[in-house]
């Protein structure tokens, strides 16, 4: 499922990606009509692509006009996992010790 709830098939996306040249910038209304969809089939097209990372938004054009798409060889990262790090803290314990005596010494008797 999409986010707008549709079921999409793969074959519509792998016709959308046909018509695409790697790293060339695609506006909504040329990819519909480079298909010969309606603008709602090829905008839930678009989305089903963004949603599996490899059709990009390109947001270095200008704030006004249309938004533009770009195909991508890579994809994105899954989001699933937050990235963590490794190792150990370093001066953690010293910065809790320094503000356990700060907090010691505000203390009221």
């Amino acid at each position: 499922m999409t986010r707008t709830g549709c079921q999409a098939g793969g074959a519509e996306v792998a016709a959308l990606l046909a018509v695409m040249t790697l790293d060339e910038n695609y506006s909504t209304d040329a990819l519909a009509a480079r298909l010969g969809w309606t603008m709602s089939a090829t905008r839930m097209m678009i989305q089903t692509a963004q949603d599996t990372g490899v059709l990009w938004q390109n947001y270095q054009g200008a704030s006004k006009g249309p938004i533009l798409w770009v195909r991508r060889e890579r994809k994105r990262e899954s989001a699933a996992e937050p990235a963590r790090p490794v190792g150990e803290l370093q001066g953690y314990e010293q910065q809790w010790r320094i503000f356990r005596d700060l907090c010691m010494l505000t203390r009221t008797a």
